[in-house]
């Protein structure tokens, strides 16, 4: 299991080497963690990180983090105020799957999204959208929501982790088709 500051050290090098038209504020950070904690847990039933998320007003925080970033309020966090991240492969090739999917985003928007997700207002408990909150979103919670989310982009007779590991295998190299890749994986279940 990763770290929570080496997924953070991923955001900030890949939004960094990206062409953006908002930087990687810590607002935005904060979102594209609990996205990446919400399908990891979907995806493979375990969480990517270590590290608590809580339903505040603004969405949800991984709490231990927040001191880290904070000093860089609204402005992009660099590269050299994040650090070097220390990930497995797969880490990485999951957490950009994340990142190619929410960097459209801002940090508003993303806000606004997890506002309206069930396990950031399940944690709220009906709390009023602007009062101040430390409650956990629990990780029971939000692998349920993602998966829910989840089901309709599975490849028919493949569990959710075989799936990921046959589209990543397939964007490693033209060695195989699809096809190909997804008959050994199903041959291999047998």
């Amino acid at each position: 299991m990763a770290a929570a500051i080496d997924v953070a050290r991923q955001f900030v090098r890949l939004a960094w080497h990206n062409e953006e038209p908002e930087g990687l504020t810590h607002m935005r950070l904060q979102k594209l963690l609990y996205y990446a904690q919400g399908w990891h847990l979907a995806a493979f039933g375990r969480p990517l990180f270590v590290g608590r998320l809580e339903a505040w007003k603004h969405g949800p925080v991984v709490k231990e983090l927040y001191s880290t970033f904070k000093d860089c309020g609204a402005r992009s966090i660099s590269p050299d105020d994040a650090g070097e991240p220390t990930l497995s492969d797969q880490d990485a090739a999951f957490i950009r799957s994340v990142w190619e999917e929410y960097k459209p985003h801002s940090a508003a928007g993303l806000r606004t999204m997890t506002h309206q997700e069930s396990p950031w207002l399940e944690a709220r408990g009906g709390l009023p959208e602007d009062a101040k909150c430390d409650r956990e979103i629990s990780p029971a919670s939000m692998q349920s929501y993602f998966a829910e989310r989840m089901q309709g982009s599975l490849i028919p007779g493949l569990s959710v982790e075989e799936s990921y590991d046959a589209v990543e295998a397939v964007k490693r190299g033209p060695r195989h088709s699809h096809r190909e890749v997804f008959d050994q994986l199903r041959g291999s279940r047998v």
